[in-house]
């Protein structure tokens, strides 16, 4: 039988697999799998007749992704320290959140690093009318994979305003 002749196909649990001609292109399925598994590859030609042969693979290698950033929005307090751990704030899934390298900006907020490797936000503002502001993140692992986000920090316990009367027309 000829070559051109042949069907491939391939299955597994564990593996994407794909066949172009003659060369099988293989995956895993998850990207934190690693270990020894297999795929079936299943030959047939023109008159039916079959064979299938299960193919060992190993993974050996995970493939590094950037960072995640766990938070959207946190609760501060108007004039005052609000305390985030840098782990509360972003993961990797190969570098320690000890060694991630945090960017962060922002118009109204003061950043201190202290003890722990914890971040102390602290807002400060003359405006007692806003509510919340924006926290650019930018979070960079050890192979410099990076991810950027805009964390809302919402102030829950502005100073106490006296009443305002509107202009009656």
């Amino acid at each position: 039988t000829e070559l051109a002749n042949l069907t491939f196909e391939a299955t597994s649990d564990d593996l994407n697999v794909s066949i172009d001609g003659t060369v099988a292109t293989v995956s895993a399925k998850s990207d934190s799998y690693a270990g020894t598994t297999s795929f079936t590859l299943s030959v047939a030609d023109s008159d039916g007749l079959s064979t299938s042969a299960d193919v060992p693979v190993e993974v050996t290698e995970i493939a590094n992704k950037a960072p995640i950033i766990l938070i959207e929005d946190v609760q501060i307090k108007y004039n005052a320290c609000t305390y985030l751990n840098l782990s509360e704030i972003a993961s990797d899934d190969f570098t320690s959140y000890k060694k991630l390298i945090f960017n962060f900006e922002a118009e109204n907020v003061t950043l201190d690093v202290i003890r722990s490797r914890k971040y102390q936000l602290r807002m400060y503002t003359d405006d007692p009318d806003m509510e919340f502001d924006t926290l650019f993140v930018t979070v960079t692992d050890d192979a410099g994979l990076s991810t950027s986000a805009k964390i809302i920090m919402y102030v829950n316990s502005l100073p106490n305003r006296a009443p305002k009367i509107a202009e009656i027309p």
